[in-house]
């Protein structure tokens, strides 16, 4: 039989507070876990999001290229077959305001593409 000394024994009480502590330290621990996983998740998302509204963005911006360089190439070729001066500054006064027209339109898509949250962040 092994006998036990008086003064070494830990009292129940305190094994039984420090139970209680150490569980309670790891629940506090799992709740920022959970807490940094969804931050984590979030900025996860946003990067998404931020590259989705980038390459939206770039399509955006490859397709009015390629409209302004379609409407210079119309011009070029109004004005090769023009006969008189008039028709000069007609065809140029034209392109001139259907550029500004586009401008405006497209400033108005992307304008709506960055308020529907395709540049923008979500919140943490």
């Amino acid at each position: 039989m092994e006998s036990r000394s008086a003064g070494t024994e830990i009292p129940q009480s305190v094994r039984m507070a420090a139970e209680a502590s150490m569980d309670q330290a790891r629940r506090a621990f799992e709740e920022a876990m959970t807490a940094a996983q969804r931050t984590v998740d979030t900025l996860e998302g946003n990067a998404t999001a931020m590259q989705a509204g980038a390459r939206e963005a770039g399509r955006m911006m490859l397709s009015y290229a390629g409209d302004v360089v379609d409407d210079a190439f119309a011009l070029v070729q109004g004005l090769v077959k023009a006969r008189d001066p008039q028709t000069i500054m007609t065809l140029q006064q034209d392109f001139l305001r259907r550029q500004m027209e586009k401008a405006g339109e497209r400033t108005r898509r992307m304008t709506e593409t960055a308020m529907k949250g395709g540049f923008g962040f979500k919140s943490l």
